[in-house]
């Protein structure tokens, strides 16, 4: 029996062949074309490798999707539950098969530990069975995150200072998931099908869609799912004697109704072994829609499955069902948006501090509850944000204490330090790492850090890693999403952000990255047309969409009027505070105003991540004027960066530039 067979068009046949070489670097058996013997029949030796494989990979390709065979082996996969998807150029897969998740393997070079290639090894070791272990690569370069935190502010904002507190704080509860993404191999899910609950024929198609978009949203996110054949099994009798052949700890299922206007589901996470609901979700959405509202529904099940992971740990994790679902209201209030931010903010502490009072030795609620004070510390009064500091000092400590690989509770620590600490930042992130190098947020956090002093290649690399974790999530694959267009790799970004869109259609989060990137990246385009988004009139009061409309049109159009309006508007937001002047700085010299830029930066104070105010601005494609100019270094020596850099002998990805009219030194 084959493991793997790879369907591809001959176009694609180098990364092809680099596929074939990393598939059985990890011990699968591997087939495709060209190991076809010449006394075969074409079409039998095709046929037989196909039906006998456990998952076929399909390389999409322009070439591919107007190939007959290629297009009848994805369906022949898709029919069979066995179908992993990967587009070599770019191209979306064509219909049907654009409504499942596909990798991007486009300019992948072999990389084992690349992001989009773990993707593709995930969702293959799920239906193969076992883990794919590739060779990790030494720490290499890429480029940046960006963490934040929400919190409603009161009062009037003007114009782009709006913006900034929006792009400064908005995103972290939406984003952020609370326990950080991890592999589930110690837990075992099925997916019963959904009961459908009205007439239309759509109703049943979109529930039949579910089906296959949460098995593989959870697939391409490392969790065990039993395959839909013994999931649709389980619906017979002797369902307990089942759950236990198969080892299933968590069961999904839910109902589906669609008047042909909207589509309503419900779906619900029961624990087999306490036989309780553990969550339950609810989803409303157009029925035009539908595709994107599955896609969003598996998005959101990964999030809750990610952090219910550890919760579920034979030996340590939470043995009371009742303490079980007061950590999951946490994370469900990470995964769900259009709440109240105080509200929010509210439920989730309640509902960490009951775990940690139920379960005292149960480490990962105590360096989560930590984390997500020192969170909050950022970003409320210094009076109220005293207390919070303390409390998630002392709550990290207690999570080493239990458990010293608790890489979340480093992570905590790093919140708790001064924006311009960035080698203690750097120091407790590497710690956090070194007890365990697959913690997402470990791996974002040092990104975020390595960005604000323009590392911004190697930024881009544990920020990758974090991503990978979870790339339908909101947290750290929107944060790469803005680090890649702020870097100028406007082309990834973009797709990135396409499929983020796709899953989270609603979220203001994403959009606060996108229109970021776009400004950072200069694609006066891009930011216009996130203007045009439904969201954005949600996310943003009208006066600070059109501050932001009136930058990118005097940025791609040089219209002298256009150019005063926005500057003044530039000028006036600059001087609200430390937040908004990241936004007025880059604003400025995107118009060409560096004077102006240079001035406001004089009273530019750096802060936090979550505070909107930290100093990654400094090093994004539109800055580069900025940069450019004698007067940089004497800014970043004020802002500490400087001692920074000559500290550690760690120069910033721009002084590689044998053109700049100074010597980093």
């Amino acid at each position: 029996m084959t493991d793997v067979f790879i369907s591809h068009q001959r176009g694609s046949q180098a990364v092809t062949q680099r596929v074939a070489e990393q598939l059985r670097a990890a011990g699968l058996t591997v087939w495709f074309d060209e190991d076809l013997m010449p006394d075969r029949s074409f079409t039998d030796a095709i046929v037989e490798r196909l039906e006998s494989a456990k998952a076929v990979l399909v390389l999409w390709s322009e070439l591919a999707a107007r190939s007959d065979w290629v297009r009848a082996e994805a369906d022949f996969a898709r029919q069979h539950h066995k179908l992993v998807q990967a587009s070599v150029d770019g191209s979306i897969p064509p219909l049907p098969f654009n409504q499942i998740q596909c990798a991007s393997l486009k300019g992948w070079d072999g990389d084992g530990d690349d992001r989009d290639w773990k993707k593709v090894a995930a969702a293959v070791s799920g239906l193969v069975g076992g883990e794919l272990v590739t060779p990790a690569p030494a720490p290499a370069a890429p480029s940046r995150p960006t963490r934040r935190f929400s919190v409603r502010r009161g009062g009037a904002v003007l114009a782009l200072g709006a913006l900034v507190v929006a792009l400064g704080v908005a995103g972290w509860l939406l984003r952020d998931r609370l326990s950080g993404a991890r592999p589930a191999t110690a837990v075992r899910a099925a997916i019963l099908p959904f009961q459908v609950e009205s007439q239309a024929s759509s109703a049943r198609y979109f529930a039949d869609g579910l089906t296959d978009q949460l098995q593989n949203s959870l697939n391409n996110s490392q969790i065990q799912v039993v395959s839909r054949a013994d999931a649709d099994a389980l619906s017979s009798g002797d369902r307990d004697a089942k759950i236990k052949q198969l080892g299933v700890r968590l069961l999904f299922d839910g109902t589906v109704q669609d008047d042909g206007a909207t589509t309503d589901v419900a779906v619900h996470l029961d624990d087999t072994d306490n036989h309780v609901t553990l969550w339950s979700g609810h989803f409303t959405a157009p029925s035009a829609q539908a595709a994107s509202l599955r896609a969003h529904i598996g998005a959101v099940v990964v999030g809750v499955m990610s952090c219910s992971a550890r919760a579920l740990r034979p030996g340590d994790g939470l043995s009371d069902p009742q303490v079980l679902i007061q950590y999951l209201i946490a994370c469900d209030r990470f995964a769900q948006q259009g709440e109240d931010d105080q509200q929010m903010t509210n439920q989730m502490v309640s509902a960490l501090r009951e775990v940690t009072t139920q379960a005292p030795s149960f480490a990962p609620a105590h360096s989560a509850l930590a984390k997500f004070l020192a969170y909050t510390a950022a970003v409320v009064p210094p009076e109220t944000a005293a207390a919070f500091r303390t409390e998630a000092n002392a709550v990290a400590k207690r999570a080493l204490d239990l458990d010293p690989k608790d890489a979340d509770a480093y992570v905590a620590l790093e919140l708790l330090q001064p924006a311009a600490n960035w080698a203690a930042r750097e120091d407790l992130l590497r710690k956090g790492l070194a007890a365990d190098p697959d913690w997402s947020h470990a791996n974002g956090f040092l990104g975020q850090v390595l960005d604000e002093v323009g590392r911004v290649d190697e930024a881009l690399v544990y920020t990758r890693r974090a991503a990978a974790v979870d790339p339908l999530g909101e947290s750290w694959a929107g944060a790469e999403v803005e680090l890649l267009a702020g870097a100028g790799q406007s082309q990834e970004a973009a797709a990135d952000a396409s499929q983020l869109m796709n899953s989270w259609p609603n979220s203001k989060g994403d959009w606060f990255d996108r229109i970021l990137g776009n400004l950072r990246g200069e694609n006066w385009d891009g930011m216009l047309a996130n203007l045009a988004e439904p969201v954005a009139a949600s996310a943003l009061p009208p006066e600070a969409l059109d501050g932001l409309r009136t930058l990118a049109l005097a940025a791609k159009s040089r219209n002298p009027e256009l150019m005063a309006k926005a500057r003044t508007g530039l000028l006036a937001s600059a001087k609200v505070g430390p937040a908004y002047a990241t936004t007025s700085i880059t604003g400025l010299v995107a118009l060409g105003y560096l004077d102006d830029a240079f001035n406001v930066a004089q009273s530019y104070q750096p802060g936090l991540a979550l505070t909107g105010a930290n100093t990654e601005f400094l090093f994004t494609t539109v800055n580069a004027p900025l940069r450019r100019d004698p007067r940089f270094l004497p800014l970043a020596q004020r802002l500490g960066l400087l001692n920074y850099w000559r500290s550690t002998g760690k120069w910033p990805d721009f002084c590689r530039d044998p053109t700049l009219p100074y010597h980093c030194q």
